[in-house]
């Protein structure tokens, strides 16, 4: 398995920060090679909603597996030759909302022979990641969507 792990801290309340990072229409904004993504389930973002994201030369499905507005959420995405996700956590820091966020992936089948390359390409990747999601979120106006 792969695990990129990252903490930045956002001068946002923790619920504008959940509710933007839940939404995964927004993760083109702030995730790498990640190019579109559209919702995919009727109603509100919670337990059980669905995305369909371009990221790279792949496409991914993705659903929200844990949901605990505004402190905690997990996904579960499938792709061609991989299983992956997304694991955050929001916590009330010195005025702000600290973000801890897991991004991790365990390639399959003859995706596994190239885990030691797809590591290095990963903490390449996302090492401006914590920056770019703090930059992106407090540029975004107070409210966000959730449906």
């Amino acid at each position: 398995m792969i695990e990129h792990n990252f903490r930045t801290t956002v001068a946002r309340s923790r619920e504008e920060v959940f509710d933007f990072l839940v939404d995964l229409r927004n993760a083109p904004q702030w995730e790498p090679n990640c190019q579109k993504v559209e919702k995919t389930s009727d109603g509100p973002i919670g337990k059980g909603t669905t995305f369909h994201a371009k990221k790279g030369m792949g496409q991914l499905e993705s659903e929200i597996v844990e949901f605990e507005r505004p402190s905690h959420f997990a996904t579960r995405d499938k792709g061609r030759g991989m299983t992956c996700g997304l694991d955050f956590r929001c916590d009330v820091k010195n005025g702000g909302t600290e973000v801890s966020g897991k991004l991790w992936m365990e390639p399959r089948g003859p995706m596994r022979g190239l885990m030691l390359l797809m590591r290095l390409m990963m903490k390449r990747t996302l090492g401006e990641l914590p920056d770019k999601v703090r930059r992106v979120i407090e540029a975004q106006r107070t409210s966000t969507r959730t449906v």
